[in-house]
Formats: C-alpha cells, sequence, structure tokens
C-alpha cells in the first residue's frame, strides 16, 4: 500500500479488510480487486467467454472462491461493451464515445471511437457519419 501511494499506482487486493484500509490511504479508484481485472480483460476483448471456466478453475485450486465476484464482473463487462459498440446506447463526449453507467463501475468505454487503435481489442462503432 505504501509503495502504491509513493508511486500513485493503482493496489490490487481480494482481502476485504486490506481494500478498506487501502480505500482510506489511496485517491478514489485505485483499489482494485482480481474482479476487477478479469473484467476489465473482458471489455477490453482480451479474454474470451470460453476463459471464463478456466480462470475460475484456477483461482479455485488456489483455495480462492471468487465465482460470484467474477460472474458479476464478467456480466458487467459484457454489458459495458455492447453499450459502447451500440451507437443508439452511446452518447457523443469529446471525440470519444463514453458510457457513465460503465464508468460508475470503474470501466471506461473511453478508448472507444475513431482514434482508437486497432490493439485495443475492440470493434470499432460504426461511423454514423455519411461519407
Amino acid at each position: 500500500m505504501v509503495f502504491a501511494k509513493k508511486t500513485q499506482q493503482a493496489f490490487m487486493t481480494d482481502d476485504r479488510k486490506a481494500a478498506r484500509l487501502a480505500e482510506k490511504i489511496l485517491p478514489a479508484g485505485n483499489v482494485q480487486s482480481t474482479p476487477h481485472l478479469v473484467g476489465w480483460m473482458y471489455f477490453m476483448g482480451r479474454f474470451e467467454d470460453s476463459d471464463k471456466a478456466t480462470i475460475v478453475a484456477e483461482l479455485a485450486g488456489l483455495g480462492r472462491n471468487l465465482q460470484p465476484h467474477l460472474d458479476t464482473a464478467y456480466q458487467e463487462a459484457l454489458r459495458c461493451r455492447l453499450a459502447a459498440l451500440t451507437p443508439n446506447l452511446l452518447r457523443r463526449a469529446s471525440g470519444a464515445f463514453s458510457s457513465p453507467q460503465c464508468a460508475q463501475n470503474g470501466i471506461s468505454s473511453s478508448v472507444i471511437g475513431e482514434n482508437s487503435g486497432s490493439e485495443s481489442g475492440i470493434t470499432k462503432a460504426p461511423s454514423t457519419e455519411s461519407s
């Protein structure tokens, strides 16, 4: 925690007591967990649906049953990804697409847009401008 505070980086833990303490010490949003990371990886397209069972099994093998939390993160990531890719659900803000509900849940879709690189793993939303 001290290192994270000194270097202004995020602190990752699945220990609830450590997370509560870190939330008092670190800036808002800098405390993350394994489900948060997994959700982000799904949102960015780095994990596929078929990876979910493997992730759950590996964590269970380590004595960490995070399945309910991983399921919630997975569903939220898919919901935010859909919102980012569906033009009717998007708001246009300063050249990038954003979804306020996803941002509140720690998932930003600002990487989606006409200026995003192909390395993001997410298909660009179709342009509504006529050529």
